[in-house]
């Protein structure tokens, strides 16, 4: 097991980290454009060729890949009507939850779409597979944009920088987030919640072999079957890299596995960079503080009911504490900077939240950025 030195040297290390990449990318690649503007120019080709407007409106709203105004499908009625419940999500700025897998995240899922439906809230204006009516367990999002305009609260296996393309945009309105004040094109609210990476490897691992007995597992064995087909979905996602999986926004999973089987590749460590670049725009609980994750996520959500961040198939790890620590090392190790980067994050948010005199669920503009 990581010790707790450990967590604290990864985390005060991940600034100087991230300037030393950068430094060394620009060194080895130049006169290659600098790593961010390499990052958005794919995000770019993935998800539309306006993906960094502040809005897309009248002449301009763009169908197919491209963003869209929720004003074209939405009455100003709509827009405009009072919330039901103190901090009710809107029509102008929803709540997204980014579901990493195996993160226990199941039960927040949960709790958002029964909690807001409880409350007074419309199913229809909810997203969350297995949850709202007609929204089966693993859909994507859909692509028809009058399913997704009115839709508050958003739940799912999603991956970053991919929303927008569904739930459109104001045109006109400042969407400028809590937690960054360079990245102002958000037009949603986002949270997520991240997992010690080997506690979710071996949760990913149980789920895929529930037979086999891990007790006695060597580091070889474990190694084989998390990098293998029989170790990944029918669609190819895999246990690996999860949080850079839905925070890089990069689509290929060749890439995404890279990052655990070539962590010291320069191309790895880039978009485990670009996983926390992304993360920080969204409000981060880690599951292994439980107390200061519901604390955090009540002043983020004040009307979201009681929320467990427990795994109820996993009491202890059985893996040998041999394979934990090569884990960590090996296919974990660029996500274990991720991880350390969500732990001083969370402390950062919550500390503001506390110190803030603001209103429970909203902040003043601080910029906790690297």
């Amino acid at each position: 097991m990581v010790s707790a030195q450990d967590n604290q040297d990864h985390s005060m290390g991940t600034v100087k980290r991230i300037d030393h990449l950068r430094q060394e990318y620009l060194e080895k690649y130049s006169p290659v454009k600098s790593r961010v503007e390499t990052a958005r120019e794919r995000l770019r080709e993935a998800v539309g060729p306006n993906r960094n407007r502040k809005f897309v409106g009248g002449k301009e709203n763009l169908g197919g890949g491209g963003l869209f105004s929720r004003e074209d499908k939405v009455s100003k009625e709509e827009l405009n009507a009072p919330p039901l419940f103190e901090g009710q999500p809107s029509i102008r700025r929803p709540l997204v939850y980014y579901h990493q897998r195996d993160s226990l995240g199941s039960y927040l899922e949960k709790a958002l779409y029964k909690t807001y439906v409880a409350k007074g809230g419309k199913e229809a204006e909810t997203w969350v597979p297995c949850w709202t009516p007609g929204v089966e367990c693993e859909r994507s999002l859909p692509r028809p944009r009058g399913e997704m305009a009115r839709v508050r609260v958003i739940a799912a296996h999603l991956p970053f920088g991919v929303i927008d393309t569904h739930i459109g945009r104001i045109e006109g309105l400042d969407f400028a987030t809590l937690w960054n004040k360079e990245f102002d094109d958000l037009s949603y609210q986002c949270l997520t919640t991240i997992r010690h990476p080997v506690d979710r490897l071996e949760a990913c691992a149980r789920r895929y072999f529930p037979n086999r007995n891990f007790e006695t597992a060597t580091f070889d064995e474990v190694y084989g079957l998390l990098t293998s087909t029989a170790g990944a979905s029918s669609a190819g996602v895999s246990c690996l890299a999860e949080p850079v999986r839905i925070f890089s926004s990069s689509l290929a999973e060749d890439d995404i596995n890279g990052v655990a089987t070539d962590p010291e590749a320069i191309r790895s460590e880039l978009l485990a960079e670009w996983a926390m670049e992304n993360m920080n725009k969204c409000v981060t609980l880690v599951t292994d503080s439980p107390d200061e994750a519901r604390e955090l996520l009540h002043h983020v959500v004040p009307w979201l009911s009681e929320v467990r961040f427990i795994d109820k198939d996993m009491s202890a790890s059985m893996w040998p504490a041999d394979v934990r620590l090569e884990l960590e090392q090996t296919l974990a190790r660029n996500e274990m900077e991720v991880y350390a980067f969500a732990k001083n994050l969370m402390a950062r948010q919550l500390e503001r939240y506390r110190q803030s005199s603001s209103s429970s669920h909203e902040l003043p503009d601080f910029d906790i950025g690297f």
